[in-house]
């Protein structure tokens, strides 16, 4: 068990590591980037309008993320699951009770031998 364990935290440490580094390294593309655009757009007009279009497209694709992220996915009700509603109290108990059955007379039979 602690070998599982241990297996699994070691894997989830290295897909955190990996996610991280990539990250970081599309953070450090997008600065790159970002500069490239800049010297390309001040060569082609002036700062101002240059700054406003790398804001603007920041800004931009930052509202389209959000708005992605803000969508509510329902999920496909599953068929053999009950609401709450459909299920009586009756059929509930019944359920109960006879499990409380079965195991005592598991625990009376076990005892008994």
């Amino acid at each position: 068990m602690t070998g599982f364990l241990a297996a699994s935290l070691r894997r989830a440490i290295e897909e955190a590591s990996l996610g991280l580094a990539g990250i970081f390294l599309i953070t450090v593309g997008c600065g790159f980037l970002t500069t490239a655009g800049w010297i390309v757009l001040v060569a082609a007009t002036d700062p101002m309008t240059a700054a406003l279009s790398i804001g603007g497209i920041y800004t931009g694709v930052g509202f389209i993320l959000l708005g992605a992220a803000a969508v509510k996915h329902k999920r496909a009700p599953q068929k053999w699951a009950k609401k709450m509603e459909e299920i009586e109290i009756p059929d509930v108990i019944q359920a109960f009770l006879a499990g409380l059955t079965a195991g005592t007379k598991a625990a009376q039979d076990r005892s008994r031998k």
